[in-house]
């Protein structure tokens, strides 16, 4: 008998990999004087987010602050950029310790025309960090000035495949918001971003979803219920004889 030893190939690492943009488009049109967040993503090479790796942001156009991050526990850092001058140019993202993709940019263009005039602010109902909820509803709030701007195109991006939105794209309404949902595909406790754009300006919320699985499917005195695993039971009565056919109990 012949015996072969090798090596097996690990699935996780903590090695930072490549350098991915996280915000949903690759290029921006701004005023004089608008600002922008913009944000990158470390991973490995098994696609797990990199925490604690410094990244330094260099624009050809305008100014970012701050110019050196480090990754936090989702592998992503954000940087505001301010146009100061009109023209074209980019912000780039640099990972040194990458060892695939070190650099991604965005292209920025800034007209001359004025000032900024437009502004958007999310809310969420409930909290953004209101736990319990597999679903909550995005708020945007766009004004020009200080007032309402209503028939405004507000486009919504999470970043995260793991949660879905309702909507992408909505109008503000006559009171200056506009709204979509957020939900989950996943069971437990994540943290997902949502990104509100108003034309080149935008906002982002750091959401809480949790979806609890059901666990188990049981009898208690003759009737049947169903508990998830934070100990809430439903009493599902005289329809337990369909609920144990489905569940194959």
């Amino acid at each position: 008998m012949t015996l072969y030893y090798g090596t097996k190939l690990s699935t996780t690492s903590s090695n930072p990999y490549r350098i991915v943009k996280v915000n949903p488009l690759d290029s921006f049109t701004l005023k004089s004087g608008e600002t922008l967040t913009l944000g990158a993503k470390i991973l490995d090479k098994f696609n797990n987010p990199v925490e604690g790796v410094t990244v330094t942001v260099n624009p050809t156009i305008g100014d970012v602050s701050p110019s050196v991050l480090y990754t936090d526990s989702d592998g992503e850092v954000y940087s505001i950029f301010s146009a100061d001058s009109s023209g074209s140019g980019v912000v780039s993202f640099t990972c040194s310790d990458c060892t695939e993709e070190e650099t991604v940019a965005y292209n920025i263009t800034v007209s001359s025309s004025g000032n900024a005039t437009v502004s958007i602010s999310l809310s969420s109902n409930p909290a953004a960090t209101s736990d319990g909820y597999s679903s909550k509803t995005i708020n945007a709030y766009v004004s020009s000035n200080g007032e309402a701007l209503p028939g405004y195109e507000v486009t919504f991006a999470v970043n995260n495949s793991n949660a879905n939105l309702a909507s992408t794209s909505e109008t503000t309404n006559y009171t200056g918001y506009a709204s979509t949902v957020i939900s989950q595909s996943v069971s437990g406790k994540n943290w997902y971003k949502v990104y509100g754009y108003a034309g080149s300006v935008v906002d982002f919320l750091d959401i809480l979803l949790n979806v609890t699985p059901l666990i188990w499917i049981g009898q208690d005195n003759g009737r049947l219920q169903s508990c998830d695993s934070s100990g809430s039971c439903t009493d599902h009565g005289d329809k337990g004889n369909d609920i144990l056919s489905m569940s194959n109990y």
